[in-house]
């Protein structure tokens, strides 16, 4: 909300552009996405939900990695990709994802893919390697 009302998000896409890097982590990882609305929080009331858009899909930071936290973090997950239309990027912490032009990389595992359009709902671990390219449709 506050790098909207100061102009930041203009001067941060135009940096990017070029040739800049990007760190975001937490909030900073959430709003490289395409919805805040797959944070962790609910909308506190703000009108602007504009993102960086860096990624063509959501983020979703601080992904549990305990089997049993993230069995129940997965179908919210589903229920905001539907509603968002948008798959979901969810990162465990101390992970991270390195995106350069239109290929990601894994920086440290600990990456789901998320996705609930289309009627099926998938939840699956991002292998490492360079080159990789989720699912976007």
């Amino acid at each position: 909300h506050k790098l909207h009302q100061s102009g930041y998000f203009e001067f941060i896409r135009e940096r990017v552009a070029s040739g800049i890097p990007y760190v975001g982590f937490s909030a900073g990882a959430v709003i490289a996405g395409a919805s805040i609305s797959t944070s962790n929080i609910e909308n506190k009331g703000y009108t602007d939900l504009d993102t960086l858009r860096f990624l063509p899909y959501g983020v979703n930071a601080h992904f549990p990695s305990s089997p049993s936290d993230r069995d129940n973090r997965i179908p919210v997950l589903w229920a905001v990709s539907r509603r968002e239309d948008t798959g979901i990027i969810a990162i465990e912490d101390e992970a991270y994802l390195i995106l350069r032009g239109d290929t990601l990389s894994v920086g440290k595992p600990g990456l789901w893919f998320i996705d609930g359009r289309g009627g099926e709902t998938t939840a699956e671990p991002i292998a490492s390697g360079n080159g990789l390219r989720p699912p976007l449709s």
